[in-house]
């Protein structure tokens, strides 16, 4: 059971979800939409990388290997999300809804080969986006991939 009012609570209070959504009550609208289509979901998330831009806000990547249970089918997914933050009472919040890409979404019992990835039940199958969506994400890191992580390094508690 997901407890969409914590969540909710993850998120600055006036994010604006839509242009004539804003604020934490159609967050929750929202988040309790989405929770009716899966009987159970579980998340792995990994490899998050940020870059603290200061006045506290700060913008990352993280890669999310999300499982799903849907009517009678156990569904894999692999995705990332792109992640904007701010600090708030010494608190950091998510300031804008998280932009994900799906790499490939489908039952475990059929890998995700071929060019449609993407295979939601009772869905027609289509491409994922994971690739093109985080193009903008290029801009955080240098040829050698680096400097994302380099920034943080040098601010955070590595820092030499």
């Amino acid at each position: 059971m997901c407890d969409v009012d914590m969540l909710v609570g993850l998120y600055v209070d006036d994010i604006e979800i839509a242009p004539d959504q804003r604020g934490s009550e159609h967050l929750r609208r929202n988040f309790a939409d989405a929770m009716t289509r899966f009987d159970a979901t579980a998340h792995l998330i990994a490899n998050h990388l940020i870059r603290f831009d200061g006045d506290g806000r700060a913008e990352g990547i993280v890669y999310c290997a999300p499982q799903y249970a849907v009517a009678s089918q156990w569904v894999i997914a692999q995705l990332i999300y792109h992640d904007w933050y701010e600090r708030r009472q010494g608190r950091w919040l998510f300031r804008r809804p998280r932009v994900s890409g799906f790499w490939f979404v489908c039952d475990q019992r059929g890998p995700p080969l071929g060019v449609l990835k993407v295979r939601w039940p009772d869905s027609p199958a289509s491409m994922g986006t994971m690739h093109t969506r985080t193009a903008p994400i290029a801009g955080l890191f240098d040829s050698t991939g680096t400097k994302l992580i380099d920034s943080v390094l040098r601010r955070g508690p590595y820092a030499s």
